[in-house]
């Protein structure tokens, strides 16, 4: 599809809903609600020119942040101290020197739990994902290295260049040489299987596996697998009214269709992942922007953040 058709289909619609508002630039339009100054300069930090983006109409940075903005001021409702925390650069995916850690869009602590979001507005409808680089091939730099220990040496030294979290270094220490013999190779196991979900990738050509891939990775290097993580990924859906501004071409459709199948494929596609490799304490979710609405509807602007997105 079209980026700039899609832009402009957007702005039509904005431009007839506010008849007296002048855009102060091109594709630009007011936020529904202010950063704070952590979040300011978490914006400021973030991939790209998140600050610049969000003011844009078709910016994925301003739909997550108006939505999350208006979230985090109904969450604190009952939970005062709540708040949403942007461009979260989690850790480096892979072992290698100089890699960039990867940048979720946002993320935020509740009941117990921590979610991590990836959000999408209209680039899936216009551009193809990106393959990972073959550095992801590498078992070696996937996780900790295990291939070249030895057991002769030191305890501690061990603990710290297996990178593991104080919780599992203690544990580590009471192990025999027998069982840390199995711990080391269930972590190759582990390995060996992130390895074959990443052979999956080639298989998306719209929807952003890939990169989703790099975030769960992340995740596990950031948590261990200790405490509950959510990675979400939560997409817009183009409405009926949309499709009808857009006018629609046979490949177009043909296009949104292959997205719906890839989307299914990725969800069932990590889910199993978790499961084989027994993180029973992290969940992968895909929601739409389209159906959480519910939980923003008493916030200020709620209307008018519906009829900026959804065009209703």
């Amino acid at each position: 599809m079209d980026l700039n058709r899609l832009i402009e289909v957007l702005t039509e619609r904005y431009k007839a809903n506010h008849e007296k508002i002048s855009l102060p630039a091109p594709y630009a339009v007011p936020l529904f609600a202010e950063p704070t100054e952590k979040q300011l300069e978490q914006l400021k930090l973030g991939d790209g020119n998140p600050i610049a983006e969000m003011h844009q109409i078709n910016s994925s940075t301003g739909l997550a942040f108006n939505y999350y903005k208006l979230y985090e001021l109904e969450i604190r409702k009952r939970h005062n101290c709540f708040e949403v925390n942007f461009e979260d650069k989690v850790a480096k995916p892979l072992r290698i020197r100089g890699g960039r850690k990867a940048n979720l869009d946002v993320s935020y602590s509740l009941d117990g739990t921590q979610y991590y979001i990836e959000s999408k507005f209209l680039e899936p409808y216009y551009s193809e994902c990106k393959h990972n680089t073959c550095s992801y091939y590498n078992k070696d730099k996937q996780g900790n290295d295990v291939d070249n220990y030895k057991f002769s040496k030191k305890e501690e030294e061990t603990a710290l260049w297996l990178e593991l979290s104080e919780h599992e270094t203690a544990l580590w220490l009471e192990l025999s040489e027998h069982e840390k013999a199995l711990w080391l190779e269930l972590l190759e196991h582990e390995k060996a299987l992130w390895l074959e979900l990443l052979e999956h990738e080639k298989d998306f050509q719209y929807y952003d596996f890939p990169q989703l891939y790099r975030h769960l990775l992340a995740i596990r290097r950031e948590h261990n697998k200790q405490g509950k993580v959510v990675l979400q990924s939560v997409s817009w859906k183009m409405t009926d009214t949309f499709k009808e501004k857009y006018e629609l071409k046979e490949d177009d459709e043909k296009m949104l269709n292959t997205l719906d199948v890839e989307r299914q494929k990725a969800e069932e596609l990590f889910k199993g992942f978790l499961n084989e490799i027994g993180w029973t304490d992290c969940h992968f979710e895909m929601k739409y922007y389209n159906d959480m609405l519910e939980a923003i509807k008493d916030a200020p602007k709620y209307q008018e953040f519906c009829k900026q997105y959804f065009l209703d």
